[in-house]
């Protein structure tokens, strides 16, 4: 199912919801967000457009930041370039205590290492290794192949 067929259904169950807060979690494991009217989101959705963040929006302690690919001949920098968050349509959830409001956590794509920028394709699977909301289904993944729940 396309992630704006699951956002208008969950929509369509839940007809006051005006805003909805686009979440990751930053290499400090804080949890970031920018809120956005339900209009902008489908839009974004539907044209498969993505939120771009800099390069420091991940981690605020800009010495523990992984390093990034800055330039075409390979060479590794600091905290520097560009991502963009990726809704996980299937967190999405009322938020509770505010009235109109969801929340969906994101995925976070390197633009300079996993994002191609001439269409505007990703593999899922090659995903910001950095990426803590990835890392945490990677960890649940593997604890259900042992067995694990």
């Amino acid at each position: 199912m396309s992630d704006s067929v699951l956002f208008d259904a969950f929509l369509s169950k839940h007809p006051q919801v005006r805003f909805i807060h686009l979440q990751w979690l930053d290499y400090t494991s804080t949890l970031r967000g920018r809120v956005f009217p339900v209009r902008n989101v489908r839009e974004m959705l539907a044209t498969e457009q993505t939120h771009r963040l800099g390069g420091l929006n991940m981690c605020r302690i800009d010495n523990v930041a992984p390093p990034t690919q800055n330039d075409a001949s390979g060479s590794v920098g600091g905290p520097v370039g560009q991502g963009r968050l990726v809704p996980d349509l299937v967190s999405i959830r009322l938020c509770p205590g505010l009235e109109g409001h969801a929340s969906i956590f994101c995925n976070f794509v390197s633009v300079s290492v996993d994002f191609d920028e001439a269409n505007s394709e990703f593999d899922p699977a090659q995903m910001c290794a950095f990426c803590p909301w990835k890392a945490l289904q990677r960890v649940v993944a593997r604890a259900e192949e042992m067995g694990l729940s």
